[in-house]
């Protein structure tokens, strides 16, 4: 299996709490801890209602596999944290085969593109949205995430 590779060194947490900012400087975020909070299948997300910014919709024949994140803040400090700056590159895989690119949102909650303030004792939801077939859709066995990050890679089973 990929993950007992000696190349897969990254988890989703090493590019949490160390980002590189746009001058080439690696920064720390500590107390972070994120942890895959699993997934789930839909036409849209989020609803009109939960204030996360504009939806987005399925294109005809495919639908929407959001993986969601829960993250906290462990510190007694509020903590600035700038996914975008990151330049990570994130790859869903189902069944060890289907591979799909992370869309780029206007979500206020997309970890991809997340830039905000954590306080101190809080947490938040961060999510992942990717586009996929109807028919892998609906025979899902596994999800994985794939993270590339500073010429490390990592896989986080989320399910």
């Amino acid at each position: 299996m990929a993950e007992n590779k000696k190349d897969l060194i990254l988890d989703i947490k090493d590019l949490v709490i160390h980002y590189e900012t746009d001058d080439g400087t690696v920064e720390a975020v500590n107390g972070l801890d994120i942890q895959p909070a699993g997934y789930e299948v839909t036409d849209s997300y989020p609803s009109a209602s939960s204030g996360l910014g504009m939806s987005m919709v399925a294109v005809k024949g495919y639908r929407l596999l959001v993986l969601k994140f829960a993250v906290t803040n462990t510190g007694g400090t509020d903590a600035a944290l700038d996914m975008l700056g990151t330049k990570a590159e994130y790859k869903g895989i189902i069944n060890d085969s289907v591979r799909m690119n992370a869309q780029v949102t206007a979500l206020l909650n997309a970890l991809n593109t997340y830039r905000g303030t954590i306080p101190a004792g809080g947490s938040t939801e961060l999510v992942l949205v990717f586009q996929i077939n109807e028919n892998d859709a609906d025979n899902i066995g596994s999800v994985k995430l794939n993270l590339t990050y500073n010429d490390k890679q990592g896989t986080v089973v989320i399910q």
